[in-house]
């Protein structure tokens, strides 16, 4: 499995993998009418297209994109702050630890080649998995959820889970936490 830097060529599978509105829902913490979440991945599908730069294509041994890796930088107390997101596409790759392995790459990444000080995240209370694979790469989660709420029209999100990893734990590719 390995990182790199995502292609315009990517853009029409991941838009493809966005049509599966379960994994819309997963990705985004949100229970809403399946027009709204059609909305949503189009609207990300055009932020992707447009702004490739923080946005890392996962490949398998043998080349094919399997998810991609998503993140932004912004200044916090102890430097830079990475916020991430993770979506793994195909059926076939997700629940077998493909995404710890992906975060673990994009960890290595983001604290030996950028050099951050924390990477945080969040994900949907109700997304077991993903809060599974997270743990188990290492990160905590912080005090208390984040309530979400739309307005009725667009249905209702998820309640969030914030969870943190600090680069003082951070021991390298391979190492458990």
């Amino acid at each position: 499995m390995a990182l790199r830097p995502l292609r315009a060529r990517d853009v029409p599978q991941i838009r493809l993998w966005l049509e599966d509105l379960e994994l819309v829902r997963h990705a985004f913490g949100l229970n809403l009418e399946p027009a709204s979440l059609e909305q949503i991945a189009d609207q990300y599908c055009r932020e992707i297209g447009a702004g490739r730069r923080n946005v890392l294509a996962l490949d398998s041994a043998e080349g094919r994109l399997m998810g991609f890796l998503r993140f932004s930088l912004r200044p916090g107390s102890q430097g830079l702050v990475a916020r991430v997101g993770i979506l793994l596409g195909a059926g076939r790759d997700r629940g077998r630890g493909l995404g710890t392995e992906a975060m673990r790459l994009l960890l290595g990444y983001l604290f030996e080649v950028r050099r951050v000080a924390s990477v945080e995240l969040d994900t949907a209370d109700f997304n077991r998995a993903a809060q599974r694979c997270f743990e188990k790469v290492g990160f905590h989660r912080r005090v208390g959820l984040t309530l979400m709420g739309t307005a009725p029209s667009q249905g209702a999100a998820a309640n969030k889970i914030w969870m943190e990893f600090p680069r003082e734990r951070w021991m390298g590719p391979g190492q458990e936490p």
